[in-house]
C-alpha cells in the first residue's frame, strides 16, 4: 500500500503543495485552483504539442461561467458521480481509496514456499512506479502504461512456466485496486463520449450487451462499446457455459496457455482485467481526441452532478 503521507511527501519534493500533488497540477488551468466544493467542471481538450496523452483534462475554477471568452453551446453533465472525478481525476488518490476494498476471491490451498518470484516482485514495483508517476497528472502517461504492460507480460510468462508458484496476495491486491481505479477513469472517458451518461453496469447488463447481435441471421456485432472488464469477463463465462452444447468457441483471450483449473483463477482474472482496462483507456482516449477534432472549439465541458 502506498501511504497518503508518502504521496504528500513526493508532491512536496517536486515543489507541489499537498493538494496539487494529489489532485494533479496538470488538471489546473494557469492561474486557477481546483474547486474546493460544489460541482466540478472539467474542460476536455486536445493536448498541446508532444505529450504523453492525446487529451488534456483541466478543472475550471468557478464553474461554466468562469470560462472566459467562451460561450459554450453545450455542457455535458455526468448522470452520476464517479469516484475518480470526486478525487480530481487523481489516479494516486483513487488508488488509495480502492486499497481499502476487500478482496472477495477465494484463495486456493496452494500456499507453497515462494521461490524464484522475481518477475512478480518486478510487477509489484512497476505498479508502485505507475501510481507514483501519476502524481501531478490527469489521464494516463502512455509510456508508463506500456512499461506496466511489459512487466505484466513478463509476470504472466513467468507464471506460465512455473505453474506451482503462488501468486502473492499483496500483488493480487495491488492489481485489483489499480484495475478498479482504471475502470473509474474509463467510465468517465466513456461518459465524455456519451454526452455525460455514466452507464450502470452489472454482469447481467454486460451479458445482454455482449449477446446483442444484428444482421440477417442476427449473429453479427461489428461495433463494440466499452464494457468494464470486471463485468465483461464473468458475462463471457456465463455465455460460454450456456453455449457449450453448441460447441461454440470461447473468444476471450487467455493470458496463460494452461487451463484455468491449473492456475490461480483470481490471479488470471485480475491480470486479464488490468491489462484490458489499460488497453481500453488508450482506445477511449483516441475516440475522445477524434471527437474533439470535430468540435468547433476543439474542447468540451463536463460538469459533475
Amino acid at each position: 500500500m502506498i501511504p497518503l503521507s508518502a504521496l504528500m511527501m513526493l508532491g512536496k519534493i517536486g515543489g507541489l503543495t499537498a493538494n496539487a500533488a494529489l489532485a494533479g497540477t496538470s488538471s489546473v488551468a494557469a492561474g486557477d485552483s481546483v474547486l474546493a466544493a460544489g460541482k466540478k467542471v472539467i474542460k476536455v481538450s486536445l493536448a498541446a504539442g508532444k505529450t504523453a496523452s492525446k487529451i488534456a483534462l483541466t478543472f475550471i475554477q468557478g464553474g461554466v461561467s468562469a470560462v472566459t471568452n467562451k460561450n459554450p453551446k453545450h455542457v455535458e453533465k455526468l448522470s452520476k458521480n464517479i469516484g475518480i472525478v470526486d478525487n480530481e481525476l487523481s489516479i494516486p488518490m483513487s488508488f488509495i481509496e480502492n486499497q481499502f476494498r476487500k478482496i472477495d476471491h477465494e484463495i486456493k490451498g496452494d500456499l507453497s514456499i515462494i521461490k524464484g518470484q522475481n518477475e512478480l516482485l518486478f510487477l509489484s514495483n512497476s505498479i508502485k512506479y505507475f501510481v507514483e508517476s501519476h502524481i501531478g497528472r490527469t489521464g494516463l502517461d502512455r509510456g508508463i502504461s506500456y512499461a506496466l504492460q511489459y512487466d505484466m507480460k513478463a509476470a504472466t510468462n513467468h507464471i506460465k512456466e512455473n505453474t506451482s508458484l503462488r501468486f502473492p496476495g499483496y500483488l493480487l491486491h495491488q492489481c485489483t485496486c489499480l484495475a478498479e481505479t482504471l475502470k473509474e477513469l474509463n467510465l468517465f472517458y466513456d461518459a465524455v463520449l456519451n454526452n455525460g451518461h455514466v452507464k450502470d453496469w452489472t454482469v447481467l447488463s454486460a451479458k445482454q450487451e455482449l449477446e446483442r447481435a444484428f444482421g440477417l441471421d442476427g449473429k453479427e456485432k461489428i461495433i463494440q462499446g466499452y464494457i468494464p472488464f470486471a463485468y465483461r469477463l464473468p458475462a463471457k463465462r456465463e455465455i460460454r457455459e450456456e453455449t457449450k452444447s453448441k460447441r461454440s468457441t470461447w473468444n476471450i483471450k487467455k493470458l496463460f496457455d494452461s487451463g484455468l483449473e491449473d492456475i490461480n483463477d483470481a490471479a488470471h482474472d485480475t491480470l486479464f482485467i488490468l491489462e484490458n482496462e489499460l488497453i481500453a483507456n488508450e482506445n477511449l482516449e483516441y475516440e475522445i481526441s477524434q471527437r474533439l477534432e470535430r468540435e468547433p472549439e476543439k474542447m468540451l465541458l463536463v460538469e459533475s452532478p
